[in-house]
């Protein structure tokens, strides 16, 4: 009985470069999530922090930058600030909306932070930020896509 080959190795070794080439393009050609794009905010809290931010996504990361006001009485999850000041937001993006990263305050204090964004398709998105504290207090904050600073 005779066999055939299916496949040269040189066929073979095309398709795997095609294969591999499609999906090294295929992440870098993905649509952004354009519709998580703008104002963020924490809205009025007592106690703790008022953020906003301006932020810009793409399918693996979001950052952007805005403003905070420390809300007294001073908590271990106010980091030490006082008053206000400048913050910035820098995650990664997993396919399943966690986010991984940090907040910047003043452009000296670091709050490594993870996340989950729960997309409703834009406005009133909501996306929950959790970090620890230097004294090791769980701390938690909740922004809403374009809700009132």
């Amino acid at each position: 009985m005779l066999h055939q080959r299916i496949c040269s190795p040189a066929s073979l070794a095309t398709l795997l470069f095609a294969i591999a080439f499609g999906v090294a393009c295929a992440d870098s050609t993905s649509p952004s999530r354009s519709d998580l794009n703008g104002d963020w905010s924490t809205g009025h809290t007592i106690g703790g922090f008022d953020l906003g931010f301006t932020l810009r996504w793409t399918t693996r990361t979001v950052t952007g930058t805005g403003g905070y006001v420390a809300i007294p009485p001073n908590t271990p999850c106010t980091l030490g600030l006082s008053g206000s000041g400048s913050v910035a937001l820098a995650a990664d993006v997993s396919r399943s909306n966690v986010l991984t990263g940090a907040l910047t305050f003043d452009n000296r204090v670091r709050a490594p932070i993870t996340g989950v964004v729960f997309d409703s398709g834009g406005i009133n998105s909501r996306l929950d930020l959790s970090f620890t504290s230097p004294d090791g207090s769980a701390c938690s904050l909740s922004l809403q896509h374009a809700a009132l600073p």
